[in-house]
């Protein structure tokens, strides 16, 4: 009989600092040193619509110094807006059979997150969302002011990151049925040049700048952070390989484009006329932002149409769990959940033959973003292709 809890982390970790272990070692506490941390982490490419700055393999196995397991959250998860973040990343926890889930919030109770969640998932937040949105305004502004019409008291839950990615959890979970438990832990604002309350992309802007970030991340991270620009196989940076992103955005067909995700109401006809006159990635998104569009989804929508993902791909359930790394822990609990999981769970890239038509299609779709994203290493030398076929997970003894 299974005495230990098993909690779920949805995240990117890009790099893995001090908060991040903070939270993993506070939930740790919380549930029991027994029990088993699962990490479903962005692969190459982020929610913010960017390539990540370490490759997901070197970021598993900072994650591994706290966590016991990291699966690879799927592309249509971590190239799609919050709500399909978490509603990939909590279907890859159902499949695994997580009790909790983790979370940190800026209100760091559950109770007004779930009622907001609960609110948001009724006809008549829909119906509010619909009318409002005829205003041109973004959906989050939208949300927030659907929400104060029929929650007052706990609009404001709306109106902070960490607050709207945990009613998003929780709305995936009601979605998928799931029996997953919520949990939340407060989390701090942030202070510059406090090594616990710090971001990822306080450390990222750091690394940029030259400087030493060494008091803000896990000993695991810095050494990864050393070894890697010292080899000059990080920083990966979306610049590093412009010519060629712009070479795949400026071939697409009228045809293509119509299919990518979330590209309607005229924004096909726009990002096609841009992409002519553009001439890097970042100047797309600028020149098509608007009060309708946040950056973040234009630079999802301008990577989906780099890495080739249209609308029927980024609409599909996980087909299969890849798995970035374990520690003996977390080899124990594969162990003895094997043939118990909902998903086939993907160990070593030869298991590829194994897997159905749809889950093959899925993994193929990764090896190619991979090969893009070897693209914007630094280093002329270190940009293999094919790399999918032949990487296999991190084992921590």
């Amino acid at each position: 009989m299974k005495n230990y809890n098993t909690i779920g982390i949805l995240c990117e970790y890009d790099p893995f600092h001090n908060g991040h272990a903070h939270h993993i070692a506070y939930t740790r506490a919380m549930m029991g040193p027994e029990s088993v941390i699962i990490c479903v982490m962005s692969g190459n490419f982020t929610q913010r619509g960017a390539f990540a700055m370490f490759s997901k393999h070197s970021r598993a196995r900072c994650a591994l110094s706290a966590a016991d397991i990291v699966f690879e959250m799927p592309l249509s998860g971590s190239l799609s807006s919050s709500e399909d973040f978490a509603l990939q990343g909590v279907r890859i926890l159902n499949a695994v059979g997580a009790d909790y889930i983790s979370f940190g919030s800026e209100v760091g109770e559950i109770a007004p997150l779930e009622a907001a969640a609960e609110a948001m998932l009724t006809k008549e937040f829909s119906a509010l969302i619909v009318k409002k949105l005829k205003s041109g305004s973004s959906y989050a502004s939208c949300a927030q002011a659907a929400l104060g019409e029929m929650l007052p008291d706990i609009s404001h839950v709306l109106k902070t990151p960490n607050n709207l990615l945990g009613i998003e959890y929780i709305k995936a979970i009601r979605r998928t049925g799931s029996g997953i438990i919520p949990f939340t832990l407060k989390r701090e604002p942030f202070v510059p040049g406090d090594p616990l309350r710090t971001s990822s992309s306080a450390v990222r802007r750091l690394l940029l700048e030259g400087s030493d970030v060494s008091p803000f991340v896990p000993e695991a991270t810095a050494e990864m952070i050393r070894e890697e620009f010292s080899a000059r196989i990080a920083p990966v940076l979306q610049s590093n390989c412009t010519k060629a992103l712009m070479h795949s955005l400026r071939s697409l067909s009228s045809e293509q484009i119509a299919k990518l995700p979330r590209c309607g109401e005229g924004l096909e006809n726009k990002l096609k006329n841009v992409c002519r006159e553009a001439g890097s990635p970042e100047r797309v998104v600028e020149m098509l932002k608007s009060k309708r569009y946040a950056q973040s989804r234009l630079r999802r929508l301008v990577l989906c149409a780099v890495l080739g993902l249209d609308r029927d791909f980024m609409s599909q359930e996980p087909a299969y769990i890849r798995l970035l790394g374990a520690n003996r822990k977390g080899r124990e609990f594969l162990h003895a959940r094997a043939g118990g999981f909902k998903l086939p769970v993907l160990t070593k890239p030869a298991s590829v033959k194994h897997l159905s038509g749809k889950a093959r299609s899925q993994f193929e779709a990764v090896v190619r973003a991979t090969d893009v994203f070897e693209l914007a290493r630094p280093g002329l030398e270190a940009r293999p292709g094919g790399l999918e076929w032949k990487c296999s997970p991190i084992m921590i003894p």
